[in-house]
Parts: C-alpha cells; sequence; structure tokens
C-alpha cells in the first residue's frame, strides 16, 4: 500500500512469519502442552521432539546473526540486568495452571480457533483481555509489586551469560557454546528414525525455529529505521492478543505493530491450514471434543 506507515510495513512481514508457523503447526497439531502430556503419560515424544527442534534451530540462527553483526542480541528487553524472580515463578505458574485448564497455551488457542473452535476463541478473547489490563489496566499494579518484590538487580555481576561463564567475555564462545548446545538439541529431535518420516512434524519444527529468527531479523535490520524504529523483539503472543483487540477497537487512532501481525498471521494460517486438511469446523461449548 502506497503511503502507508512504516509500521504497516513491518506488521505485514509479521503477518508472513505467523502465517508460516500458523499453518505447519495446525497440519502438524503441534502443540506445547501436548508435548509435556506425551512425554508424562505415554512413550510417544514426537511433539517434544518437534518443539526441541524448533528451539534448537531458533538458538542457532539467532545466535548466527547476533555473531555475524546482523543484529545485536543484548539489545532485546530479554536481556535486562535483573532477575524477577517472583514474577517469574509466579507468573510462569499462574500460566502453567490456565495451559492445564484450558488444554493449550496462547499460541495454541490461535491455532484452534483459526478451524473454528469458538471455545477457543472466547478463551482467547479472555486471554487477550486479562493479558493487557494485566499490563496496562488496574492490574499492572498487582503485577509491577510483584515484579519489583522480588527484583533482583545484576548490574554488578561478572558475568551475563553462560558462555561468559565458561568462556570468558568473548563472541567467539558465545557463538561456540551456542552451536553446541543448537545442535545437540537438533541432534536429538531428528535421532528417532520413526520421528524422522513425519514430515509435517518436522516441518514444523524447522518452520517454527526459522520464523523466530525471522522475527528477530525483521526488527533488527529492517525495523530499525532511521526515522521510525519498533521494539527489537521476535513472535510472542499472550500481550499481543490484548493488543490485537486494543488495535482492532481503535483502529483508526491506534498504530499496527510486528506483534499484531503475527497474532493475525496465526490465525489466518491455522485457518487456511484447516481448509486444505478439512478440518475446519464450527465447534461451540456443546459439542462433543
Amino acid at each position: 500500500m502506497i503511503g502507508a506507515p512504516f509500521s504497516f510495513y513491518i506488521a505485514l512481514l509479521g503477518l508472513l512469519g505467523g502465517f508460516a508457523v500458523g499453518f505447519v503447526a495446525r497440519r502438524s497439531n503441534f502443540c506445547t502442552l501436548g508435548a509435556i502430556e506425551e512425554t508424562y503419560y505415554g512413550t510417544e515424544r514426537s511433539r517434544l521432539r518437534t518443539w526441541v527442534l524448533a528451539v534448537g534451530v531458533a538458538i542457532l540462527g539467532t545466535q548466527a546473526l547476533d555473531f555475524y553483526g546482523f543484529i545485536n542480541i543484548s539489545d532485546s528487553f530479554y536481556l535486562l540486568p535483573q532477575l524477577r524472580l517472583v514474577g517469574s515463578i509466579l507468573g510462569g505458574m499462574l500460566f502453567g495452571l490456565g495451559m492445564a485448564l484450558v488444554g493449550t497455551c496462547a499460541f495454541g488457542m490461535l491455532l484452534r480457533a483459526g478451524g473454528g473452535d469458538m471455545r477457543s476463541l472466547v478463551s482467547t478473547l479472555i486471554l487477550g483481555f486479562v493479558g493487557y489490563m494485566t499490563a496496562n489496566g488496574i492490574l499492572a499494579y498487582i503485577s509491577v509489586f510483584l515484579v519489583e518484590a522480588g527484583n533482583i538487580a545484576m548490574v554488578n555481576s561478572q558475568t551475563s551469560s553462560i558462555s561468559e561463564l565458561i568462556l570468558g567475555p568473548s563472541s567467539r564462545g558465545q557463538f561456540a557454546v551456542a552451536l553446541v548446545l543448537s545442535l545437540v538439541a537438533i541432534g536429538w529431535a531428528l535421532s528417532s528414525p520413526r520421528y524422522l518420516l513425519n514430515t509435517w512434524s518436522v516441518m514444523t519444527g524447522v518452520v517454527f525455529g526459522m520464523v523466530i529468527v525471522y522475527g528477530w531479523w525483521v526488527t533488527g535490520t529492517a525495523g530499525q529505521d532511521g526515522f521510525e524504529q519498533v521494539q527489537f523483539e521476535s513472535y510472542r503472543f499472550a500481550r499481543p492478543i490484548g493488543d490485537t483487540l486494543v488495535y482492532a477497537m481503535t483502529f483508526s487512532g491506534a498504530s499496527i505493530t510486528f506483534p499484531i501481525g503475527g497474532v493475525i498471521g496465526v490465525l489466518l494460517g491455522a485457518f487456511t491450514a484447516s481448509l486444505a486438511d478439512g478440518s475446519f469446523r464450527f465447534e461451540a461449548f456443546d459439542d462433543p471434543r
């Protein structure tokens, strides 16, 4: 679109990556909770291998971009020099509990909603509403209090990464540690001949990891325009669902972002995949699962 704001093009790039990962994840039935349940209750580990494969590819690609100077990963807000123990532990427990009650995570809700599941659509709307209220609304005071209560400043820490702890402050050392960890993860994920026969699962792991790398590249290079810069980040879904709802309600006076594009892309990708494999079906609350 000629004359569109810079943020629109960044969001469009986010939509493309979201579409890709939404499509393959829907086709392979990828789910983090499903991976945990399969591993805990049985011997099937295909979804766990997909998850580990995605992590390995994401680590390798992201650290390669950083090592060769395409991005500076230390600019990410995830790497602030502080350890938020209370917020991380309590937030993780609440997120895990919610994931178990709903049956999936925020990403999985988008996949299900894209396939016509109205139950997941309602859960997604509630997640977006409460998530935004926690980040920017009345619950933000409680959130900030809990985070700051257990915040441990690490400004004077002598090391800031695993690689520095092992090999000292060296970019080569950082990349070497990342390379070893990622190759171990990828090697374990692909060590099962049975898993290698599951084309969609392998493809999902590779695509998911590459899309995470793609997100860092987009916001770290194309998104750092001299006149208008976007936040350096990759794909995430809990808070951006709330941002997407606000954007939909305040379209004329709001700016679209990379994560919002990602949310829309996952919905469209899941919807397209469900049409392609014939699994799209409107499901209400009283329909059998």
